[in-house]
């Protein structure tokens, strides 16, 4: 588990983001093939900040354009026809998982970096 993600940006990262590698036939490197071989690979979670308004009874997610934020604390109110009452939803924070493959480990996991894209050179060339 890192506590920090990792810079790939540099000429020679220590680690590699699993979206930067394919396997030998060209295929994308999926969250399965990483289960595969997990000693491998070490998991960063990104953490966003209020970043996914959710049904409070469900956990279906929502759209903040879908709630009337008129009604918020005021349990009395209705909300406009065709919104949803601002008390029935709230913003949580969606974890999302980063795979890192150490450097030194890439000749031994079968995998290869994967060629990049014309907007990746851009990109890279900015870092």
């Amino acid at each position: 588990m890192l506590t920090v993600e990792p810079d790939a940006s540099s000429p020679e990262p220590h680690y590699l983001p699993a979206d930067m590698l394919e396997t030998a036939d060209a295929a994308a490197v999926t969250e399965d093939l990483i289960a595969t071989a997990a000693h491998q690979w070490l998991v960063y979670v990104d953490v966003e900040e209020n970043g996914q308004l959710v049904d409070t009874l469900t956990g279906e997610l929502g759209a903040p354009d879908h709630v009337d934020w008129d009604t918020k604390a005021n349990t009395e109110s209705q909300p406009v026809e065709g919104m949803r009452h601002a008390d029935s939803v709230e913003y949580r924070d969606p974890w999302t998982p980063l795979y890192f493959l150490p450097a030194d480990q890439l000749a031994e996991s079968g995998l290869r970096m994967r060629p990049l894209a014309e907007g990746d050179v851009e990109t890279r060339d900015r870092c």
